[in-house]
């Protein structure tokens, strides 16, 4: 630091400086040994550069009186110094290299920073300390800090009021902040396309814009447009529908009010037009029918075509006072009064107890009263000669029908109908009708009301109904509540009784009997469905069938059932019993009965004089006695369930001759040696017996006290005997027989 210069950069010195005396020891700068000569001069400089910074020659560390220069900012610390409570600046510190050196670093960062007119110019980024927030004012309750939530708070008076973060610029908390105030209000609001404005704490209420056509008002419930109070709103209670409610009246002022109704336009109460002489038209052209007020209290019907007045139920058209009067235009024009609906009561004209008065002309006249219809037929007339014309049916309500003399004889000649509504009694002996069809409406028809008696054998009969000539199909009482089908001879006179009628087939597609759950149908089988039981109960005591008796589903249906079973079976020569589809059968032949099992048979509780099991090979006879014959050469096996007395026998043909004394090892010929055929008890009664050639040996350890021996002996410790050879103490020759019993006398 020769010279004027006070600029200061980072460099790599290593080497001591006694600061009190300014003495420098092997300084080295960036690897390179500089003379203690050549710095004292500068090293004098920068001790007077730290004193005039920190305002006091004595500012070192007496502790550690050699100030390491690389680490010369560790001890220009205001703790270290006892002239001030601070670092003080007398000039301004600089870099003499732009954007090269930090003030602070990491791990080693200043703690507070206090600056009066501050410019601060630069780029990259500010990291606070501590809370993370920038203080604007002297107390320190105005503030702008980030969080941890990458979110921006801006705090006034010691209280959070607006939050910036992601794509969001909001208050503190709900309902925390206004947008403007009375005085401060926002000149204008910019929002995109499709922006909402919700509204409520749950956003219950919603403004939405639709891109160029308007806003839409909705919410989660019936959302109203209120004015002044909630008596007076524009609403939507269902979908499709704008409700317009007014607690007293609905003001539409306008030259013209035009309502334009698809449909209709439904009005609840009174529909008024206040002025007088106004018009209430009709029509495309406004005028083709309208009811116009006449100032006073009356009302002109006009109509440039024709007017209809149509009711649908009874109505009443009458003049409070003076005559009602429908007439033509001129005297050529009639007055036409009809009923369009084809389905309706005819015209009704009725009139007090002056009756109706239809003045045709003079007596002498040819005028007549013409009923027509739609085709301008002439239905009914009278004319002014007393003449009566009916085109169609005449229908008389009265009791009688009589000409002038009280006779009540009539003759109806031609095509059209005699309808009768009351009752029509025929007194004569007989009715005849001549008819294609005779049709009876009535639901139920009563035959021989008059002739009735208890157990009368009444019917009817059907003339065509049978093949047999002069027989008729005949359904009748034929015993007492009993009814029948049968053919009778009807023809040829009369008849008093069906109960003689010959019975004949009744073809249904069901018969049900006594109930809808129980019914004789077919459907390809002939099937009887009880909702019950069926009781087959024939007087001749038997049920014969002419086919096979077959359960429905396999493996389900029971013959005879506990308590109710069968007596005897009968089965015929040959007859075969098969179990499980045949894998087990029990056939008979000529006095015999074979069970075929297959690989498997069991029997228990056979009884008769003979009875053999025989697999082809092996065979059990029990007749007198019981032999049981193996054709095979393995061993015969009598076992039994643990606990039980167990056999095993085993028989061997000597082959060659044995010395006294020498082993005898059975059955090899099978892969086995010695006795492993019973599983030990671990109990003395554990036994194996030995026969040659069908004498029983005794058992010992020498031929002093025994026939033979086992070499080695049992070992039951492995739960089964162990294998073996049998030592005889005689010499055994070829063809001797060797028998083993091996059992359990337990």
């Amino acid at each position: 630091m020769a010279g004027s210069s006070t600029k200061l950069r980072q460099l790599q010195i290593t080497g001591s400086i006694d600061m009190s005396t300014a003495t420098v020891t092997a300084i080295t700068v960036d690897s390179t040994m500089l003379s203690a000569s050549n710095l004292q001069q500068d090293m004098n400089n920068v001790r007077k550069l730290i004193e005039d910074i920190k305002g006091s020659t004595n500012w070192y560390d007496a502790a550690d009186s050699d100030v390491q220069l690389a680490d010369l900012t560790k001890h220009i610390d205001a703790s270290n110094a006892s002239a001030a409570a601070g670092l003080v600046l007398k000039s301004g510190i600089k870099s003499d290299t732009d954007s090269t050196d930090d003030l602070g670093a990491s791990g080693t960062a200043f703690r507070k920073l206090y600056v009066d007119d501050i410019d601060l110019n630069g780029q990259g980024s500010i990291s606070m300390g501590g809370g993370n927030r920038i203080d604007l004012d002297a107390n320190d309750d105005t503030s702008v800090r980030a969080d941890g939530a990458d979110a921006i708070l801006f705090e006034v008076g010691g209280v959070d009021e607006v939050v910036i973060a992601s794509n969001l610029l909001a208050p503190s908390a709900s309902d925390g902040a206004a947008l403007g105030s009375t005085s401060l209000e926002w000149s204008d609001l910019y929002l995109a396309d499709g922006a909402v404005i919700n509204l409520g704490n749950d956003q219950d209420v919603t403004l939405t814009h639709v891109a160029d056509t308007g806003l839409l008002l909705s919410g989660s419930t019936n959302i109203q447009l209120q004015f002044r109070d909630a008596a007076l709103s524009i609403n939507s209670s269902v979908d499709g529908q704008l409700d317009i409610d007014a607690d007293t009246e609905l003001e539409i002022t306008a030259p013209i009010v035009d309502i334009n109704a698809s449909t209709s336009v439904n009005v609840s109460n009174d529909l008024k037009l206040d002025s007088d002489n106004s018009i209430f038209a009709m029509g495309a052209d406004a005028n083709d029918f309208t009811i116009t007020h006449d100032g006073t209290t009356g009302a002109t019907i006009a109509a440039t075509t024709q007017v209809d007045i149509t009711a649908g139920a009874a109505s009443t058209w009458h003049a409070s006072a003076g005559d009602l009067t429908i007439g033509g235009a001129s005297q050529a024009n009639a007055v036409v009064i009809k009923s369009v609906e084809a389905t309706a009561d005819a015209i009704d004209i009725i009139a007090s107890a002056g009756g109706v008065e239809v003045n045709l002309g003079d007596a002498g006249g040819t005028f007549s009263m013409v009923v027509k219809d739609d085709a301008d037929e002439t239905q009914f007339s009278v004319n002014t000669a007393g003449a009566a014309y009916v085109q169609g049916n005449l229908q008389v309500n009265g009791d009688n029908i009589a000409d002038s003399s009280g006779n009540a004889a009539f003759t109806f000649d031609g095509s059209a109908n005699v309808r009768v509504n009351g009752n029509l009694e025929v007194m004569g002996t007989s009715i005849t009708a001549d008819v294609a069809n005779l049709l009876v409406e009535d639901p139920i028809v009563l035959f021989g009301s008059g002739a009735a008696s208890s157990n009368a054998n009444g019917g009817f009969a059907l003339a065509s109904g049978s093949s047999t000539s002069n027989q008729a199909l005949v359904f009748g009482r034929v015993a007492n509540d009993v009814w029948g089908v049968g053919k009778k001879d009807v023809v040829s006179g009369e008849v008093t009784t069906l109960a003689d009628m010959s019975l004949v087939d009744l073809r249904a597609s069901r018969f049900q009997i006594d109930s809808a759950n129980d019914y004789i149908d077919v459907s390809t089988d002939l099937q009887i469905i009880a909702a019950a039981d069926i009781l087959l109960d024939p007087a001749g005591g038997d049920v014969i069938l002419d086919g096979n008796l077959v359960s429905q589903t396999d493996n389900t249906d029971a013959l005879g059932a506990n308590g109710t079973a069968w007596s005897d079976l009968f089965l015929a020569t040959g007859a075969v019993v098969n179990f499980d589809a045949g894998d087990v059968t029990l056939t008979h032949s000529s006095n015999t009965l074979t069970l075929d099992a297959g690989s498997n048979f069991i029997a228990t509780n056979i009884s008769g004089s003979l009875t053999k099991l025989d697999d082809g090979t092996d065979y059990i006879i029990a007749g007198s006695g019981i032999d049981i014959v193996t054709g095979s050469s393995g061993e015969l096996t009598i076992s039994a369930p643990s606990g039980e007395i167990k056999r095993s026998r085993s028989f061997y043909t000597v082959t060659g001759s044995h010395a006294n004394g020498q082993n005898l090892t059975l059955d090899t010929s099978s892969g086995k040696t010695g006795f492993t055929n019973v599983t030990a008890q671990n109990n003395p009664y554990d036994a194996l017996d030995v026969y040659l050639n069908g004498q029983y040996m005794r058992s010992g350890t020498s031929a002093a006290n025994g026939d033979y021996t086992v070499s080695p002996e049992f070992a039951v410790a492995s739960g089964s005997f162990g294998a073996a050879d049998i030592v005889f103490f005689f010499a055994l020759e070829n063809g001797d027989i060797v028998a083993t019993y091996e059992h359990d006398r337990a």
